[in-house]
């Protein structure tokens, strides 16, 4: 805990020190012994302080020649402007850390650290380094009094901060590249007034500050001149975002391309041929997807690889990528690669929507014929006795069965050579439909059906298909209850007809009723992919089936439009 506390005291001295040292630097005079000594310990200390590398990496060889060199160059005497140099470089990374912390006091602290240097620079660096740039030995005392004043108020305000954030350890390259540009043209610009004016080094400082703080205050206002007008910062930030190029312009040829092509591979190759064709600094595009490896323009020059899936791009260009255009460019290349994904997905659901087509349609007709089967097979039990076979209440249900078990062959066989009918219901007179229903299942005698007293039409395969599965469905279900019994009724519904199909057996299971007509279900007395798939039929011709009654003793089925509300 001592130690730990020992750490953080030095850390917070470490930037009061810091100044200190070159302030001491300077006091005893940069070109004496103890001035080069105190800015040894300066250099130390900036060691300590710098963010550039962590304290627990080592430094290279490359580092260690730096450092001896610097010494050299401070022994030799001959450093005068190096040090002009360095302090203008120390006040443009304190900027630079301004401009990213949040932290109120430490921002204060790097401000007044900033204030520091720049007094330091203009009031004692420049007049060592340049003899005919001389302050008056009043502001000079003045200045070193101010000097000291504000690294006792960074010292106290060090220790007033609760804990160094991590924060104050990054830097804005940008924003300490332009404080130290500007700092570089107040001081040749005070040199150039001081020979063209015959000013006092004070007299061209300060007009050279109040120039530049003119022009500053002009290019504020030319940034964000407000009143509805975009500035140069709009201007500035257009740039960057396009990294100067017309990437707008490629942007909309991918959306338009996106909306135009459904094709992932052809989408994918046109695509990439808009990018050379738009970024002139682009020589090639290589890529491989699963299913091609092609190129477009020459591969040759500087090569980007970029890995996404199963899409690889490899994009030639005729000069090295700075990291930034490097992050853009692997932007863009994430944005297609996301839209070919896209059209991959699509290619995939419309193949899955046509296997699903073709499943449905193929188990609907397989059904039908399993229904005629099931009546071809009905008629064949009774044909094998040789009584029954030979009576003439035989020969008279042959004579009504076998027409409506033709033409319902007939039906399946056109659907199966006109697949585009599957999906179309055939209308048909509701009279002529029920009297054929009534003579093909007259001989189920536990089968009844009510008066029909309305006319009109019906899509009669429709009807006929869930008919045929509920009364297998219950034939099944009379083999568990041998005394069911079912009542068939068309009604009519806001000028619609309805079928009603009901039985006096015991109510299905909630998990079945639930489930029934949304997906296949399994059961051993059937109500699954029969009805399911009724159902389907039944929703393509304007028709919904479902459980309208659902209780011990009346368990009722209906098909009826679309606008009737079923209740289970």
């Amino acid at each position: 805990m001592m130690i730990q506390a020992f750490f953080v005291a030095i850390s917070r001295l470490t930037l009061p020190a810091l100044l200190g040292a070159l302030f001491l630097a300077f006091l005893s005079g940069i070109d004496s012994l103890a001035g080069k000594g105190f800015f040894i310990v300066h250099l130390g200390l900036f060691m300590l302080w710098q963010p550039f590398v962590q304290g627990n990496q080592r430094l290279s060889l490359s580092s260690l020649l730096g450092i001896f060199m610097i010494l050299a160059v401070i022994f030799s005497g001959t450093g005068g402007w190096l040090f002009v140099i360095w302090v203008m470089s120390l006040a443009a990374v304190m900027a630079g850390r301004v401009a990213l912390i949040n932290d109120r006091l430490l921002r204060i602290t790097y401000q007044l650290a900033f204030a520091f240097l720049l007094l330091e620079l203009l009031l004692v660096a420049v007049p060592d380094a340049l003899t005919v740039a001389r302050v008056q030995p009043q502001l000079s005392w003045i200045a070193n009094l101010f000097l000291v004043f504000l690294i006792w108020v960074i010292l106290l305000l060090q220790w007033k901060i609760d804990q160094l954030v991590s924060q104050a350890d990054v830097m804005d390259f940008f924003s300490g590249l332009v404080v130290f540009l500007v700092l570089a043209t107040l001081i040749l610009g005070s040199l150039s007034a001081m020979l063209t004016l015959g000013s006092s080094y004070t007299e061209a400082l300060l007009q050279s500050m109040l120039l530049i703080g003119s022009g500053l205050l002009l290019l504020g206002w030319a940034w964000n001149p407000h009143g509805g007008f975009a500035g140069l910062g709009d201007l500035f930030s257009r740039y960057l975002l396009s990294i100067g190029l017309p990437i707008e312009r490629w942007l909309n040829t991918l959306a338009n391309l996106a909306l135009e092509e459904d094709d992932p591979e052809i989408f994918l190759s046109r695509a990439i041929a808009s990018i050379v064709q738009s970024l002139r600094w682009v020589s090639g595009v290589e890529w491989v997807s699963s299913t091609r490896n092609e190129h477009v323009g020459l591969k040759s020059g500087y090569r980007s690889e970029y890995e996404l899936g199963e899409l690889t791009l490899r994009i030639f260009t005729k000069h090295q990528l700075t990291a930034s255009l490097r992050f853009h460019l692997g932007l863009l290349v994430k944005l297609l690669a996301e839209f070919y994904a896209d059209k991959r997905r699509a290619l995939d659901l419309r193949n899955l929507s046509y296997v699903q087509a073709v499943h449905e349609a193929g188990a609907r007709l397989t059904h039908d014929i399993k229904n005629i089967l099931q009546s071809l097979n009905a008629l064949c039990v009774a044909g094998n006795d040789d009584e029954t076979g030979a009576s003439p209440e035989y020969q008279l249900l042959l004579k009504r069965q076998l027409p409506v078990v033709a033409d319902r062959l007939g039906a399946t066989l056109l659907k199966l050579q006109s697949p585009s009918k599957i999906t179309k219901s055939i209308n048909q007179p509701v009279v002529s439909w029920w009297n054929g229903l009534v003579k093909r299942l007259l001989p189920n005698d536990w089968i009844y059906f009510s008066p029909l007293v309305l006319e009109g039409d019906i899509p009669g395969d429709v009807f006929t298909g869930v008919i045929d599965n509920l009364v297998q469905n219950a034939i099944e279900k009379r083999q568990h209850e041998p005394a069911l019994r079912v009542r068939i009724e068309l009604a009519r519904k806001d000028n619609e007809v309805e079928l009603i199909v009901c039985d006096d057996g015991s109510a299905l299971p909630d998990p079945i009723a639930s489930a029934l007509f949304k997906a296949p279900v399994a059961s051993k007395t059937g109500l699954g992919i029969g009805l399911y798939q009724a159902s389907r039929y039944a929703e393509s011709a304007g028709y919904s089936l479902s459980l309208s009654e659902n209780r011990h003793g009346r368990v009722c089925f209906c098909l009826a439009p679309h606008s009737r509300e079923s209740v289970v």
